[in-house]
């Protein structure tokens, strides 16, 4: 018979079992934890519900914002690793990853930095111009002198980005000031700024412009999407912006999930609000890995068809799929009042 001396004692250092042995770790709970309360279904449903409702509100900030946060969890965990003296492979690989993202947040802000540039600049310049439009307008004492400064106002805008609604609309402001000028005026004038400003526009080639015998004025443009084209491709943009939004939602409750629950005791703000936590069987606070691995249980949940989460019905630790994937337990939070009032009102044997 083989003797087993030389096999590694399974809880010598860490606790745990060094996985090369059968050991009863998986099986077994630490003492300390026995005939403590488990958190019942309906408190974990309210802490999930209010977890979800959190999650769904900070989905809406900007994905740059979560590859902020993830940057810095990445970083707080290589140092931590780094004290420790653990897992240099780990730490090598989080400070690639949070290179990477520090690279894409710096490129993602200089871009939007340059578009907001580009539209202060565009927005300022047609301030400038509507501005001296309508000095020169009110100092203008005949109609010509009016036309003759409507028609440079419309040149002048036609040169920039503006779009044709915007214009319109800058046009009838200034027109429609001067209560010297009668209905028919104010038409005439609001005629000649657009057809003005049309044909300069297609000068440049961005637009085709006819007039008809009745001077009505029709823009013949080439559409940016065809109706049909649209109605074709708008289920698969909503597809697309769905998926986008989901890997957002995904991104932003693994955050949520792993960091909560790894450094505020096992506890979300869901489950602080209920009075419940998750440990180890152990007895200890998951770690960010081990929680990042409980959140993802929640996946393998929703893959049974929710069968993973309903066997905290019939396990007699209450543990759903999500907790024995990670080797946990959610416990109902006591306060030390509620713990000396029940040894209180033990019975006297």
């Amino acid at each position: 018979m083989p003797e087993a001396t030389n096999l590694p004692s399974p809880n010598s250092h860490s606790g745990k079992d060094d996985k090369s042995i059968v050991t009863p770790y998986a099986f077994g709970i630490a003492k300390h934890l026995l005939n403590k309360p488990l958190a019942s279904p309906q408190r974990r449903l309210v802490a999930i519900l209010i977890d979800l409702l959190i999650i769904a509100i900070i989905s809406g900030l900007d994905a740059v914002i979560l590859a902020m946060l993830v940057t810095g969890v990445f970083l707080r965990t290589t140092f931590k690793l780094a004290r420790q003296h653990r897992y240099p492979r780990t730490r090598i690989a989080l400070n690639i990853a949070s290179a990477g993202l520090v690279f894409l947040i710096v490129v993602v802000l200089a871009e939007a930095l340059r578009d907001d540039e580009q539209y202060t600049q565009t927005h300022g310049e047609q301030a400038i111009l509507a501005t001296a439009a309508f000095v020169e307008w009110q100092a203008c004492d005949s109609l010509l002198c009016k036309q003759s400064t409507l028609e440079t106002f419309s040149e002048a805008f036609a040169q920039t980005t503006i779009r044709e609604a915007q214009f319109s609309l800058a046009a009838q402001e200034l027109i429609n000031d001067d209560a010297e000028l009668t209905g028919e005026q104010r038409q005439s004038f609001l005629f000649i700024a657009n057809t003005v400003f049309h044909q300069t526009r297609a000068k440049q080639g961005k637009d085709a412009v006819t007039l008809d015998s009745e001077d009505e004025l029709s823009i013949s443009t080439q559409p940016e999407d065809k109706p049909a084209q649209a109605g074709q491709y708008s289920l698969i943009a909503w597809l697309k912006g769905f998926a986008t939004d989901l890997g957002l939602g995904f991104g932003w409750a693994a955050l949520y999930f792993s960091t909560l629950t790894a450094w505020f005791n096992g506890a979300t703000v869901g489950k602080r609000l209920v009075g419940i936590c998750v440990v180890r069987l152990d007895g200890k606070t998951p770690s960010l890995w081990e929680s990042f691995g409980r959140y993802g249980g929640y996946g393998a949940g929703l893959a049974t068809g929710l069968l993973g989460f309903l066997q905290i019905y019939w396990d007699a630790n209450r543990q759903a799929i999500q907790d024995k994937i990670s080797e946990t337990l959610v416990l109902r939070l006591q306060s030390e009042r509620s713990s000396q009032q029940r040894e209180e009102n033990k019975p006297l044997l």
